[in-house]
Formats: structure tokens, sequence, C-alpha cells
């Protein structure tokens, strides 16, 4: 094994270890108790139709939501959706690879550790995309299956197998039903797909065109959603074009500089250790994958920025910066097919930027990088203390009657938590944490430590 793979793997496990073991310690919090109390009034398909017409079209998150462990009295099993989000996006990258040529299994798995490591190390927010489920399930998860829908629809123009077109069906079904977003991005992915086959062979796939068909249906779906038009009016309405090309401009900016530049270098590191010669994308040129980069990311800033009428939460900057790292991962891989680039040159650059990484604040909300977070709650003891507070503060509130006043949680783990309840007795947390312990209010009593 070369000294270079095995560094790799050391690393991949100092940055995902951390990561999967912080599963284990992870619990509810802010809509997730919402979500979870709703079965207590009424049936599955009455809070799916009523979300619907008063929230949300994303029917596959409400779903999981709704069901989630709260819904059967437990806030016990969050972490095991951690996980399964984990191993998903192991076996779907694996998957895509697998389409796109790369047939060495032990370099896919190797390609698919260090690009969640990539991504892990500069994630805006590590509770809104691993833990808190009410984000993973919204942004996460359909990121893992944009990578499933891009490998199926490469799969049906090779072999036209019946599996692949099962999984390209059901992966539209899935981002139509998490993530607007990544709806959009389908139907852009199969048109401009659909145009390259019939300029080469004159020539479109049935079942692609039936793919499209099926993504129009569900943008009506999104569309024409009374609970996407009441999430819309929360934001003040004077909001110009101005302003939200103002905006998307910045966010344009500002995510090329602060993640994507980083990125690039360790997605340049990672193709000078892990060679792949040959792959489905090589006939796209490099300014090809750049424009296509930046419109996918330029027209995702858009949409959400639009849709809030205000810069949009961490969250969604996960599955911008997401969609981004894809297509760096391919330039990556390009310029060093191209050009060759010297070993040691590529390696000082790599360690020249983890240094910067280390160092150089997160970003607004987190001055931190993420790794630093991760160390510190773990040999910090945030996430063991974060455990037995929060089994305690079940326990309490299960003895509790009427109006209830519990301790915050102190010195909570940032990488695993996101909101806490609050002081005021009528946020929609306290109001929901209230409902599923039978009591008729909860606060966060202030204290000072």
């Amino acid at each position: 094994m070369k000294k270079s793979v095995l560094i790799l793997i050391i690393l991949n496990f100092l940055i995902l270890f951390p990561i999967i073991f912080l599963c284990f310690y992870n619990y509810p919090s802010a809509d997730d108790f919402s979500y979870g109390v709703a079965l207590k009034n009424n049936s599955f398909v009455d809070i799916q139709i009523q979300r619907y017409l008063d929230w949300t079209s994303r029917y596959i998150a409400t779903g999981v939501l709704t069901v989630s462990p709260l819904a059967f009295n437990s806030i016990n099993y969050f972490g095991i959706y951690s996980l399964v989000f984990i191993v998903l996006f192991f076996v779907g990258f694996l998957y895509f690879l697998k389409s796109i040529e790369v047939d060495n299994l032990k370099k896919r798995f190797l390609l698919s550790t260090s690009f969640l490591s990539i991504y892990t190390l500069l994630l805006c927010s590590l509770s809104e995309n691993y833990y808190w489920l009410a984000g993973s399930i919204t942004y996460f998860f359909p990121s893992i299956f944009f990578i499933i829908f891009l490998g199926s629809i490469i799969n049906i123009y090779k072999n036209n197998r019946l599996i692949d077109k099962i999984i390209f069906i059901l992966s539209i079904l899935i981002l139509g039903g998490c993530s607007e977003i990544y709806l959009g991005f389908s139907f852009i992915t199969i048109v401009l797909t659909a145009i390259v086959q019939f300029i080469n062979t004159k020539k479109i796939n049935n079942f692609v065109l039936l793919g499209s068909f099926l993504t129009i249906v569900l943008m009506a779906f999104v569309l024409f959603s009374p609970g996407n038009q009441v999430r819309s009016q929360l934001h003040p309405q004077d909001f110009t074009f101005i302003d939200l090309l103002v905006l998307s401009i910045k966010k344009f900016i500002v995510i090329n500089i602060r993640y994507n530049i980083m990125a690039f270098i360790f997605f340049l590191v990672l193709a000078r250790i892990v060679k792949i010669e040959n792959y489905t994308f090589h006939k796209i040129p490099i300014w090809g994958l750049l424009i296509l980069m930046n419109g996918f990311l330029f027209v995702g800033i858009v949409i959400s920025i639009y849709g809030v009428k205000a810069n949009f939460p961490p969250r969604v900057e996960n599955m911008l910066i997401f969609v981004s790292f894809f297509f760096l991962f391919f330039i990556a891989v390009k310029v060093m097919n191209k050009y060759n680039m010297n070993a040691q040159m590529v390696y000082t650059l790599g360690v020249v930027v983890a240094i910067i990484y280390m160092y150089l604040p997160k970003n607004d909300f987190q001055k931190d990088s993420n790794m630093k977070l991760v160390y510190e709650d773990i040999f910090q003891g945030k996430v063991f203390s974060y455990k037995k507070q929060v089994i305690q503060r079940d326990y309490d509130l299960k003895k509790c009657k009427g109006d209830c006043v519990i301790k915050p949680i102190y010195n909570p783990p940032r990488s695993l938590m996101f909101k806490d309840v609050s002081l005021e007795s009528n946020s929609f947390i306290n109001k929901s944490m209230a409902i599923f312990y039978h009591l008729e209010s909860v606060k966060v009593v202030k204290e000072d430590y």
C-alpha cells in the first residue's frame, strides 16, 4: 500500500469516526417535536394533507418526521437515522462511481469516504446536516439521492436495465418529496442529458422521457401547494428583484471563496492519490463542468433566497456546497489527468490549505473548524454531559404536571445539538414538547452559570 493512500485512510478515519460516534448521543430538537406529536390528534394521511395545505409539499420529509420515535413516545433512536444516512451515502456514491466506470471496488470505497470527509470538513452546520432529523431528512437525504439519481440515469443510457429504471423513478419521487431545489436540478439534468443523447443518436430514451414527465408533475405539485405559499409569506413582502439579485450574487461569491476553493484543493490532492483515468464524464471539458457547477449553484441560490425572501439558513448552504463539491470533484480529476501536476507541489498545497482551514474562522455563526468543534465536544465531555442532561430532563418532565419549568442544557455540544426549548412557553418548540409530555406548558428557567 502506498504511503499516501495509508495517510488518506487514517485522515478519513480521524474525520469520520467522531461523526459516527456522535450518532450514539443524538436526541430530538426543534421541529422534531412539532412533527413527532402530530399523530396524537390526527391520522397519518390527515397529517400529510394538512401539511400540504398549511406548510409544505415535502411529503417524504413530512412522512418520515411524522413517524419518528417521538410518535411512539420515545426520545431515543434518533442516532439511527444519522447512521443510516451516512451508510446510504457510501452505498449511493459507490453506485454512482460504478456507473461512471470506476470499476475497482477499493478505489470506489476510498473515493466515497474521502468525498464525505471533505464535505464534513467544510459543512456550514454539522448538526443540521447529520443530527437534527428535520434538517437531515430535508437536505442531506436528498443530496444522497441526487447522486443516486445521476448514477441511475447514466446507467439507463448505457445499459437500460430494469433495476436502474426503478432506482431512477424512486430517486425522482424521493427528491420531489424532500427538496424543491433538487427536483429542479433533476429536471435540468434530464433535459440536458436528453439533448446530448438526441444530438449524438437522434433518439430520446422513452423511460427518461417518462422521468421528465414525472418531474413536471411533481413541480406542479410543489408550485400549487397552498402550504408552500403560506411558508413563503413568513417574511416581509417588500422584497424586490434587485434585493434578490444582490443577495444571490453575494451568496454565490461567498460560497465560491469560502468553501469551493478549499474543496478544490482537497479534491486535487485526492485525485493525485487515487487516480481515475477513464470515466463517463471525460468528454465534458473543464470549462463545461465549471459552467454546470456555477449554473446549478446560482439557480439553487436564487430559488432558495426567493423562497424565504431573505438569506437562507446553514442547512440550505450545506446542500448547495454538496452540489458544488460534486462538480469540483470531477474538475479536480480532469485537471490532474490533463496536467499531471507534481505530487510534492499538490501535497504541499494541500497541507497549507489544511492549516488555513484549522485556523481560519469558519463563518458568521461558527468560528471554529468542524474538526476542532467535534473533538472538543467529545474530549471535553460535552456529549456525555448532554446525554445525561437530556435523560434527566425526560425523567423530570414525565413526573411533572401542568406548567413545568426546566433547566437549560448546560454547555451543549454545538456539533450535535441544534436548538433547545426557550424561555418563552409559547414558542413552537416549547408547545410541541408540552404536548409530547401531556403538560400545559414548558419553559426554561434562566440560570447564570
